[in-house]
């Protein structure tokens, strides 16, 4: 059985690969009728025996909006960086344990990842709500999936206000 944890998390985040998945929380968003807005769905691949998890398993999102929405999904590549830049304060540095290694930086237009065990990797979601939108409340499914069945599913909440930016 997989022990697979996954999480939706601000754009802001950076879902490093050594991250621990946090405790799961609903996420909901608040936007203007015309604006684009964004989250992340990160995974973390919790194999207990490596043995059994020798390769990265892949896993697929599938995003469900209102009908009239565009959705963008996007993975979260990860580049090397072999130390921090060293003209950086204090105050703006992350993921300190994460020099040297992969940091989360490009995008790329795929809806599947692979994920190996003891990793963290993330989809990066971008929704633009359609002409026709009504101020309120709104759903948004996320489904993911692994071909060999295991499967989760979030739900992101997000209020539209009657104004325009």
């Amino acid at each position: 059985m997989m022990n697979i944890r996954s999480w939706v998390t601000s754009p802001l985040v950076r879902n490093f690969p050594r991250l621990a998945a946090p405790a799961n929380r609903k996420f909901s968003v608040a936007a203007a009728l015309n604006e684009r807005f964004s989250f992340q769905v990160a995974l973390r691949h919790e194999a207990r025996d490596l043995a059994s998890a020798i390769k990265p398993i892949v896993i697929s999102l599938a995003v469900s909006a209102p009908i009239g929405w565009s959705v963008r999904i996007r993975r979260v590549g990860q580049v090397p960086v072999p130390h921090r830049n060293t003209m950086t304060p204090e105050s703006d540095l992350d993921g300190w344990d994460n020099y040297p290694g992969y940091v989360p930086d490009p995008l790329f237009e795929e809806n599947a990842l692979p994920l190996s065990p003891r990793e963290t990797q993330a989809f990066y979601v971008t929704i633009k709500p359609g002409r026709n939108a009504a101020p309120g409340k709104h759903g948004i499914k996320l489904s993911l999936s692994e071909e060999s069945g295991w499967k989760a599913s979030h739900a992101v909440d997000v209020v539209l206000h009657d104004i325009l930016i």
